[in-house]
Parts: C-alpha cells; sequence; structure tokens
C-alpha cells in the first residue's frame, strides 16, 4: 500500500482507509441492489449515506479508542415473497464497539419470535447473522443519530398450514446488504443505558423483500 505521509500509514489512517473501503463497497453493492429491484427509495437512501460519510471518515482526526456496548432488541418485520406479505417477529442481541469517534463495528445476531401469516402460508424469520459498520452524530441532548451499513445471511421458512401441498414450501438462507437508519437516546438517571429505535432494510437475492421496525436497549461505556 503506497503512503504518502506517516499518518496514512498509521494504525489509525489504515483504519480509516479500510473503513471508507468496506462503506464504499457496501454502499455500491446496496445501490445495485435496489436498482435490480426498481426500489427508489432505498437507492436514494444508500447513496445519500455514502455521500455524507465518506467525508466523515476522510476528515475523521480523532485517536483510536475502544468503548464497547451491547444491545438487545426486537423487531416487527414485513416480508414480501411473491403475492405474499408476512408479518413475522423476531428479536436478538448486537454488539460492537466505537474504534474512532461516531465510528463503530459491530455483529448481530437474530432469533425467532413469532411467525408472519397471510391466508393459509406462514412464514417464519428463524435465525440471522451479520456484520455492519456504525456512523453516529455527536449526542444533542443525549439523543444521537446513526446509520448501520453491512451485510446480513438469514434463513427464512415458508408452508402451508392445512392442508400442506408438496412444492408450496421456501426454506432456505438469503443474504444481502444492510442498510439501517436510527435514533439512539441515552437515559438520563442510567447513563450507561440508551434506547434506540431503527429501520432496517435488507437488499435480498431470491425473490424476498426485507424491511423491519426494531425497537432495543443499549448497554455502553461511557
Amino acid at each position: 500500500m503506497h503512503c504518502r505521509d506517516q499518518t496514512s500509514c498509521s494504525p489509525d489512517g489504515l483504519a480509516i482507509r479500510l473503513s471508507s473501503y468496506w462503506l464504499a463497497f457496501v454502499s455500491l453493492a446496496f445501490a445495485r441492489r435496489c436498482l435490480a429491484r426498481s426500489h427508489r427509495l432505498c437507492l436514494l437512501a444508500s447513496l445519500i449515506a455514502a455521500s455524507q460519510l465518506v467525508p466523515t471518515l476522510a476528515l475523521a482526526d480523532e485517536g483510536f479508542e475502544f468503548r464497547p456496548y451491547v444491545e438487545g432488541f426486537i423487531a416487527g418485520s414485513a416480508i414480501d415473497v411473491g403475492n405474499f406479505e408476512y408479518y413475522p417477529v423476531f428479536g436478538g442481541v448486537s454488539a460492537g464497539f466505537f474504534f474512532r469517534e461516531g465510528i463503530g463495528l459491530e455483529l448481530h445476531l437474530d432469533g425467532e419470535i413469532l411467525p408472519g401469516e397471510d391466508n393459509d402460508y406462514e412464514l417464519a424469520y428463524e435465525r440471522g447473522v451479520g456484520a455492519a459498520l456504525r456512523f453516529e452524530s455527536p449526542p444533542r441532548e443525549g439523543l444521537s443519530g446513526y446509520v448501520l451499513l453491512g451485510y446480513t445471511n438469514f434463513s427464512a421458512r415458508q408452508e402451508r398450514e392445512t392442508p400442506p401441498v408438496a412444492g408450496d414450501e421456501l426454506n432456505g438462507d438469503f443474504g444481502g446488504p444492510r442498510l439501517s437508519i436510527g435514533l439512539v437516546q441515552r437515559l438520563t438517571r442510567l447513563p450507561s443505558l440508551s434506547i434506540t429505535a431503527e429501520y432496517r432494510k435488507y437488499a435480498v437475492q431470491g425473490g424476498l423483500d426485507v424491511d423491519a421496525l426494531v425497537l432495543g436497549l443499549r448497554v455502553s461505556q461511557r
């Protein structure tokens, strides 16, 4: 890797460059999926996120830090499969850390709570796992906004309840870029605790359209 100066090859400089490359890759992949499926709203959101966050990475000048956090959440989702629309509920946990001011890396693990139904069919979001970069604004009176860009792989099960018909079942693993936009509010009396609210979108292959509204509780190091 060519270095213009000592700063660009320092651990902090390398972290910024790698984060920028990952952000650009995920944004382009998400935009490509949105274009393929004619989702103008998620395409616009991904391009706006990239245009706002790349300059933030390039101009960041704070030193390396390590501030871990853990979050539990519950999500109400909307999953379209062909002419069917389901509203399964899933929950999970996210764990990550901020390595620069407002920039972090996290992993998440999801699990089924309740399946969704449409006529005689049922669909469950069984489990999911993924990773994402987190970009969070400085808090104002304890309130911050954030964007997550990453990749998620999950499994879903669709089947007919009664009577079962061969060929009507859908079982498999799906994956694609993830975009989340949300708010986090720190609790005044318990500053290590925060409430989060998030809109999540998966640009998924395989004929599925996945959206979710997420509510969570975060425990973080101040």
